[in-house]
């Protein structure tokens, strides 16, 4: 499980209450983020998860099943899937620019992508297809 807090302001201390958006990519992980869901928490799920409306937080504003493993795979790689994830957060909030994600990425994993280009191009798509799945919603 991991946090992400993004503000204009400094965030002066790292607690919240509630999330804006919540994303679980297990049946487990959706179990243990829907203590951090509110009436107003964007409650985002990989949609493969079997029966998975079962297990929603008892309070949340929205849900959005994103198929990001089966669309990795398909298309693409399944190792790509949570950038496929972070695209749809990104298309969603408009927080980040997917260029400076992409630099970011390039940042991180650089040196990677410099044995196998492929990899970025896997990579950079499955932001775009993310992003465009959000725009879809």
């Amino acid at each position: 499980m991991a946090f992400v807090q993004i503000s204009d302001e400094p965030i002066s201390s790292p607690k919240f209450k509630t999330a804006d958006i919540a994303v679980a990519f297990s049946r487990r992980s959706i179990q243990r983020i829907s203590k951090y869901c509110g009436p107003e928490t964007l409650f985002i799920y990989e949609d493969d998860i079997e029966d998975a409306e079962g297990e929603f937080p008892s309070e949340y504003k929205k849900t959005m099943g994103i198929p990001a493993v089966k669309i990795a795979r398909e298309k693409l790689h399944p190792k790509v899937f949570n950038v496929l994830m972070m695209g749809t957060i990104v298309g969603i909030t408009n927080v980040v620019k997917v260029d400076q994600i992409k630099k970011e990425i390039e940042n991180r994993l650089g040196y990677i992508f410099e044995k196998n280009p492929d990899l970025r191009t896997m990579n950079f798509e499955a932001l775009e297809i993310g992003v465009e799945l959000a725009a879809n919603e």
